[in-house]
């Protein structure tokens, strides 16, 4: 079965793969959405001491919690990202020819853009940029107006922008990386990633006493829950009391835990 998201990878490398603030926020959010939900409104989290990223103290109990993000980059060319570094550094250039669009006043109308990664995007960013604003300029007091290409990019794919609708003064964008991939490869996929965590993460917290939990940020996006779960029952999680997937602010999957009120979806 071919999975409707797009990417071309090449495995990320590195002995540690660090989180960043806003991976931590979305961490913690997402868990304490996951104890919400059972009943525990009281649960207290604390700095840790590097290691662990932070103490978690939940019913009269005390974890150690480490958060990494699972993830593979991308490359394009000879600059390789991880993949939701591409992808914020594509909607920001979307939103700044919308930014600048309103500026100067032309911005009338919703406007799409399909974007890709390219290598040299922040040579060409000004080019493009002012490609996108001249289009924009043309068809101010269009209601629609035929797609336009941009720049062609690697994979086949191609920066366009397109007037798609006279309502609403906004400029969105699909952005695809590689090509389809398939439940098989997905699950590889994540196979190779989550051993590749658990075991940076086991030996990182070798000398930490307390019940340990392991927060997965999924910067992957590809796996939807089932890939994830089937994964989990192939890994050995022993070394964890809790291991569990975040895809984003109010969601968590428990992958694995030793507390039976947590093993449940939200």
């Amino acid at each position: 079965m071919a999975v409707a998201s797009h990417t071309a990878y090449a495995l990320s490398v590195g002995r540690r793969c660090h989180i960043d603030p806003k991976g931590e926020v979305l961490a913690k959010g997402g868990f304490r959405t996951l104890l919400v939900s059972v009943g525990i409104f009281d649960a207290r989290w604390r700095r840790g001491r590097d290691p662990p990223d932070y103490y978690l103290r939940v019913n009269g109990k005390s974890f150690a919690v480490e958060v990494t993000r699972a993830m593979q980059a991308t490359e394009v060319g000879m600059v390789r990202l991880p993949e939701h570094g591409w992808r914020a550094a594509l909607s920001q250039f979307v939103k700044d020819i919308q930014n600048k669009a309103e500026r100067e006043g032309i911005l009338s109308g919703t406007y799409g853009m399909q974007l890709a990664p390219i290598p040299d995007l922040r040579r060409r960013r000004p080019e493009l940029l002012a490609s996108a604003l001249r289009y924009i300029a043309r068809t101010t007091f269009a209601d629609t107006a035929p797609p336009e290409k941009l720049a062609s990019v690697p994979h086949g794919h191609s920066i366009t922008i397109e007037k798609v609708g006279a309502a609403r003064d906004y400029v969105g964008a699909v952005i695809m990386i590689g090509t389809a991939k398939r439940s098989v490869q997905i699950e590889r996929d994540l196979t190779r990633i989550l051993t590749e965590r658990l075991r940076e993460k086991t030996r990182r917290l070798s000398r930490v006493r307390l019940p340990r939990i392991l927060l997965l940020v999924d910067s992957y996006i590809y796996g939807e829950r089932d890939h994830w779960q089937a994964v989990a029952e192939q890994l050995d999680l022993a070394a964890f009391h809790t291991v569990a997937r975040i895809p984003d602010f109010n969601r968590c999957q428990v992958l694995r835990t030793e507390e039976p009120r947590w093993n449940t979806a939200v």
